[in-house]
């Protein structure tokens, strides 16, 4: 998978949060998502909300390290896993059995 051209805007956006994440490979950016899979998957009563807000951190490091990269796969992949945190979160909805795929 080749990562996609980004405008020459963004390109200092993107210099400014690789040097706040250091050198980040794909490889790594994909283990946050499945951690934070993980960490919904076994999420339980009493500790869900924690189990939550922890999944929503490291979904949101993954999407920002994805963007310092140009990798707008593991970008898609991290905004919808935390859309699913966005809809888990609204009151009277039930939680789903897994993250979206």
């Amino acid at each position: 998978m080749r990562p996609t051209r980004v405008p020459a805007a963004d390109r200092g956006r993107r210099a400014a949060i690789r040097g706040r994440l250091g050198d980040v490979e794909p490889r790594e950016i994909f283990e946050l998502i499945v951690e934070a899979d993980e960490l919904m998957k076994y999420a339980r009563p009493p500790h869900a909300d924690l189990r939550r807000r922890q999944a929503r951190e490291l979904l949101e490091r993954a999407r920002e390290a994805a963007l310092a990269i140009g990798d707008e796969e593991l970008v898609r992949q991290a905004e919808r896993r935390l859309a699913d945190l966005t809809e888990i979160d609204q009151p009277g909805r039930a939680a789903p059995t897994k993250c979206s795929q």
